[in-house]
């Protein structure tokens, strides 16, 4: 829009109410086709089946995404309405930390939450 001269500014904006609707409920109760009857339900599962495969094809893995999950509890840090404000995380804390779905611990995982971003793209 903004690249043909229809406009000249955009506002982009999302929210979700995840925590306080019934999504996170249906998220953990219903399942479709053969994925719970081999373990995969969730979304973790996903995720892990692709960090493992980065592992493979990038040669990632906990030494590398201890760097991201730490990062993120110092930003949450900054924070004092974050959920994890006060609560600081180490390169051992993490690398401690129990798998939820290997190779995936518990602090590569998002805490779910309602929000909601916004961004404004213009041309000026």
């Amino acid at each position: 829009m903004l690249e043909a001269g229809l406009c000249g500014n955009v506002l982009i904006s999302y929210g979700h109410n995840a925590l306080s609707s019934d999504s996170m409920l249906t998220m953990l109760t219903e399942f479709s086709g053969d994925d719970a009857v081999f373990g995969h339900f969730g979304a973790t599962g996903g995720y892990a089946l692709a960090a493992r495969r980065a592992m493979h094809v990038y040669g990632t893995g906990p030494e590398t995404w201890k760097h991201i999950a730490v990062g993120q509890r110092e930003w949450a840090n900054l924070n004092p309405d974050a959920m994890m404000y006060e609560k600081p995380m180490t390169f051992e804390g993490y690398l401690s930390s129990r798998y939820v779905v290997e190779p995936l611990r518990l602090p590569d995982n998002c805490l779910i939450t309602d929000g909601g971003r916004a961004i404004v793209v213009t041309t000026l």
